[in-house]
């Protein structure tokens, strides 16, 4: 039996194992927009996440995690993610609406509303909808629609590029990194998505145990592909015609990039206005090396509008 052969039947195996996991971890919403996938952790004032691209619910949960101890976190998937329909709301208007009809089928009445990179513009549009609705709104790594595809293109951090590559692609390189014999591995370059080099620099590079715990983790946040597929080219697509946030001025609002973020413009991180910036960080500030200070930030920023009183049920 080839390498090959073993790789694909791992990566199925993987596959199958890790769709029922997220099935069992998560429960479904029957909504007149259609069926919506959510999780529910943690007790008080409700918390509520939109993840990013690629992503899910379970993103949206490993990101939250540090805020379950004092809020009751709310994860959900977006439409075209995991078990949630692509035509329960394909703009991100009607993402906002279906967030809107998922909270009230959870009865809750006001919340904080976070959300992640691409899941900013859902929150920008659930404030600018039901301003009445939001505590406060934190947005972490906001896409600046002007410089997406800038950003796309141009040549990002080792790790961001991870996020943004077929997992299933990414699993098969490594493998055969590990398993093919040097003479094997060249005879797959004219095909490879990585050079050699560029693996090479990744299983090398000096990171800390907690770093490498947080990247698998989250790898593991955008895949397997076809449950998260449509999602992601949704999210493309509309981020490619819609215009900037356009954030609300009455509603409290905490904003946090990476100073080396390509996804946003160097005004916006240099305006100063609500923008709190992470020193040497890319556009993923969980795996920066101050990510435990962005995450104190906004835990401040939280408990400052926290009314300590538990809500729903």
């Amino acid at each position: 039996m080839t390498q090959k052969v073993i790789s694909n039947r791992v990566w199925k195996g993987w596959c199958e194992s890790s769709i029922n996991e997220l099935d069992e971890r998560s429960k479904i919403a029957k909504l007149p927009q259609g069926e919506v996938e959510y999780s529910v952790k943690g007790e008080g004032e409700a918390l509520v996440v939109c993840h990013a691209s690629p992503g899910g619910y379970d993103q949206a949960e490993l990101l939250s995690a540090p805020y379950e101890k004092d809020h009751r976190v709310i994860t959900w998937s977006r439409p075209g993610y995991l078990r949630t329909a692509i035509d329960s709301g394909a703009s991100f208007s009607e993402q906002a609406e279906l967030l809107a009809t998922l909270i009230d089928y959870l009865w809750i009445d006001k919340a904080f509303v976070y959300g992640i990179s691409s899941g900013c513009f859902i929150v920008n549009e659930f404030a600018n909808q039901y301003p009445e609705r939001c505590k406060a709104i934190v947005l972490e790594s906001p896409i600046h629609s002007g410089s997406f595809i800038n950003g796309m293109n141009s040549k990002q951090h080792q790790i961001d590029q991870l996020f943004f590559i077929s997992q299933e692609v990414w699993f098969k390189e490594l493998f055969d990194f590990h398993y093919l014999k040097t003479p094997q591995r060249q005879n797959l370059s004219g095909t490879s998505y990585f050079d050699e080099l560029y693996i090479r620099e990744i299983l090398s590079a000096d990171f800390d145990t907690e770093f490498i715990s947080q990247l698998i983790n989250l790898l593991k946040t955008t895949g397997p592909d076809n449950v998260r597929k449509l999602g992601m080219l949704n999210d493309v697509y509309q981020l490619t015609h819609t215009e900037s946030l356009n954030i609300p001025e009455h509603i409290p609002v905490f904003i946090v990039v990476g100073e080396n973020d390509h996804y946003q413009t160097k005004e916006f991180i240099r305006s100063g206005k609500n923008v709190h910036i992470i020193d040497n960080a890319g556009h993923i500030i969980s795996l920066s090396e101050n990510r435990k200070n962005a995450t104190q930030m906004m835990s401040k920023f939280i408990k400052q509008h926290t009314s300590n009183k538990k809500q729903g049920v």
